[in-house]
């Protein structure tokens, strides 16, 4: 398959997949969502990748799905192998090699709960964090209300959903939310130490 969603690199033992709409902040689409499986059945079945980081291109990690895209998507009848492998997303990241995200800016909304079932959580000093599925009308995807308890505890969990509040990389690392701080420019570096 050919990308044109996300770009692929393999150094080390480390299979790296980017986000690659940075002029839309690396919004979600059916189609990137057909390509990242595509990546990691591609990273899963080469021998020579112990893991896998997921990061974003640009400023933004993921800011989430892009609505209209994916609405016109739904109303074209398009996207369905796609929109049957966003089901199995979950399944496909815990049977996974391990995954690490590298949250380079904004994971808002699908942007954050694509990562939550993932191994760890790195987020560079500009990350942000939010699912704001609430401001949107809209219930969390993706197991996020299973998940994001995991991380952060109930409370805190029902706290950032019924708010949609978006919150930076030093309170996510309070709330366990990240695993991990550091620095945008050694982003990848801790992100790839921690997948070793």
């Amino acid at each position: 398959m050919a990308y044109e969603t996300i770009l692929i690199d393999v150094s080390d033992g480390i299979f790296t997949i980017t986000l690659n709409r940075p002029e839309r902040m690396n919004a979600w689409t059916y189609q990137m969502a057909a390509e990242l499986a595509d990546a990691i059945d591609k990273a899963n079945a080469d021998d020579d990748v112990i893991a896998i980081v997921f990061t974003g291109a640009g400023r933004g990690f993921c800011a989430g799905a892009d609505v209209a895209d994916v609405f016109k998507a739904q109303a074209d009848n398009r996207g369905g192998s796609a929109r049957a492998r966003v089901g199995s997303w979950v399944d496909m990241v815990r049977n996974s090699k391990p995954m690490v995200a590298a949250v380079n800016g904004a994971a808002i909304g699908l942007g954050l709960t694509q990562i939550l079932p993932m191994d760890m959580i790195v987020a560079s000093e500009d990350a942000k964090f939010s699912v704001r599925f609430v401001k949107m009308g809209l219930v969390p995807e993706l197991a996020s209300s299973h998940f994001l308890p995991l991380r952060v505890g109930f409370g805190v969990a029902s706290e950032l959903m019924l708010t949609g509040k978006t919150i930076g990389a030093d309170e996510a690392l309070a709330l366990r939310l990240a695993d991990k701080k550091t620095s945008r420019d050694q982003l990848l570096t801790v992100a790839r130490q921690c997948a070793k």
